[in-house]
C-alpha cells in the first residue's frame, strides 16, 4: 500500500526546475494536530510531505531552488528534512510561496495545499485534500493517480476518487487526470484540461477560451466554439450557449456545431414510427450523413435522483441512420422498438431526448441534442366505444 505515495514523490521529482533564487528558510511545526509550514518571503518551493515508516514519522522536505526549510515546535531536523511524529498528526496545511511552486501531499492525511503567489502545480494525497491555486495560473495536477477521478473546478468536496472529497478550488485553472478513466470539468473562466491515459469523458463548455487534450485512448469532449480541442480528442461535441446565439445569426462560425434538430413534439405513428425533423448546414461541403437516436429521459432522471454519481444514457427507444444534403432538412422516420411503442401508447406523452451524431469535416463525431415529447397518436373514437 505505500507504492502509491512513491509514484507521487516520483512524478514530483520530474517536474521542471524552477528558477533559483536567494537561500531562504520556510519553518514546518506541529499546531496541535495539524502540521503546518510557513513558507519565507520571496521563496520558491517544492516541497512535500511524505511518510517515513520506520520512524513512524512524517518526512517534509524542500527542494526548490536556494529554498530550505526549518523545524518549528513539536518537529525535528534529520537527514536535511524536517520530521514530525505521525501520531500527533490529523492534518497538513503546506503554504507556497511567492513564485511558481511545486507542493505535494504524498500521505493518506487531508492536507491543505495553497500555492498563494505565482503559478504553481498542486498534487494531492489519497485522502480528503484541498486545493487552492490563490494568484497565477495554477494546476491540479492527478498525473500519477491510477484510479478513475472526477474532478471540477467549484470548491466542493467531491474531486478525486469516489469516496475521495478533495476540493479543487475556483482559483485553479488547469487540471491534469490520471491513467484511468476520468471526469474533468473546467470553470466559468479560461482552463486547460488534460485528459491523460484511459477512456476520459472532459467538459469544458462554459463560453470561455480552454484548451483541451485528451490522451491515448478514446475520449469525448464537451466543448463551445471557443475551445481549442486537440487531435487527439476523438468524439467532440461543440454546442453554443443560448446567450451566444445571435451573433452567429449575422456571422456564422466557420466551425461544424452539427446537425440542427427540431424541438417540437413529435406524434408517433399509428405504425409506431417517430419522424425526427433534421437539417443539414448550407455551409457544409458534404452531405450530413449520421444516426438519431431517441432515449428514454426520464429513465435517466429517475437513475439519476437515485445516484447522483451515476452516469447514465436513458433507454434507447429507437435508432436510425440517415443522409441529408447541404442545406436541405428531412424528415427522418425512426421505427421505436416494441417496448417504446407500447410505453408512448399507456402514457400518451414521453419525455425523450433526441441525439443526432454527424461526422464533421475532420471525420469526428458532433453530437446535437434536443429534449422533445413523443406523444401517442390520437384515439379512433369508435374504438373507445
Amino acid at each position: 500500500m505505500r507504492a502509491r505515495p512513491l509514484l507521487l514523490a516520483a512524478a514530483v521529482l520530474a517536474a521542471s526546475a524552477l528558477t533559483p533564487t536567494a537561500a531562504e528558510a520556510g519553518t514546518v511545526s506541529l499546531v496541535g494536530s495539524k502540521l503546518t509550514h510557513a513558507p519565507s518571503p520571496g521563496q520558491n518551493s517544492k516541497l512535500g510531505v511524505t511518510y517515513k515508516e520506520k520512524s513512524s514519522a512524517l518526512r517534509v522536505t524542500e527542494e526548490g531552488p536556494g529554498a530550505t526549510v526549518t523545524a518549528g515546535p513539536g518537529c525535528n531536523t534529520k537527514d536535511g528534512a524536517v520530521q514530525c511524529p505521525l501520531n500527533n498528526v490529523s492534518a497538513i496545511s503546506l503554504l507556497g510561496g511567492d513564485g511558481n511552486d511545486i507542493l505535494y501531499n504524498a500521505t493518506w492525511i487531508p492536507a491543505i495545499l495553497d500555492g498563494q503567489s505565482g503559478s504553481d502545480t498542486l498534487y494531492g494525497g489519497f485522502g480528503a485534500d484541498e486545493l487552492i491555486g490563490g494568484s497565477g495560473t495554477d494546476t491540479a495536477d492527478y498525473s500519477y493517480r491510477t484510479r478513475a477521478l472526477s474532478v471540477d473546478l467549484d470548491g466542493e468536496a467531491d474531486d478525486g476518487a469516489a469516496g475521495e472529497g478533495d476540493s479543487v478550488a475556483s482559483d485553479v485553472e488547469s487540471i491534469v487526470g490520471g491513467s484511468a478513466n476520468d471526469k474533468l470539468s473546467g470553470g466559468p473562466g479560461p482552463n486547460r484540461l488534460s485528459g491523460g491515459g484511459g477512456m476520459d469523458t472532459i467538459i469544458s463548455r462554459d463560453s470561455a477560451a480552454d484548451t483541451v487534450t485528451c490522451g491515448s485512448e478514446s475520449d469525448s469532449v464537451a466543448a463551445d466554439p471557443a475551445d481549442s480541442v486537440a487531435a487527439d480528442c476523438e468524439s467532440v461535441d461543440v454546442q453554443v450557449a443560448s446567450a451566444e446565439a445571435p451573433s452567429l445569426i449575422s456571422a456564422p462560425s466557420p466551425i461544424f456545431m452539427g446537425a440542427d434538430v427540431s424541438g417540437r413534439p413529435i406524434t408517433m405513428t399509428t405504425d409506431g414510427r417517430a419522424l425526427v425533423r433534421i437539417a443539414c448546414p448550407a455551409g457544409r461541403t458534404k452531405a450530413c450523413r449520421g444516426t438519431v437516436t431517441i432515449r428514454d429521459t426520464a429513465t435517466t432522471l429517475a437513475s439519476t435522483a437515485t445516484s447522483p454519481k451515476t452516469k447514465t444514457k436513458g433507454v434507447v427507444l429507437g435508432k436510425r441512420k440517415f443522409r441529408i444534403a447541404p442545406g436541405q432538412s428531412k424528415d427522418v422516420s425512426v421505427k421505436l422498438s416494441r417496448n417504446g411503442r407500447h410505453r408512448v401508447l399507456r402514457e400518451r406523452r414521453v419525455r425523450c431526448s433526441v441525439n443526432v451524431g454527424v461526422r464533421g469535416e475532420n471525420g469526428k463525431s458532433v453530437v446535437t441534442r434536443k429534449q422533445v415529447t413523443l406523444k401517442a397518436p390520437k384515439r379512433d373514437r369508435r374504438t373507445r366505444r
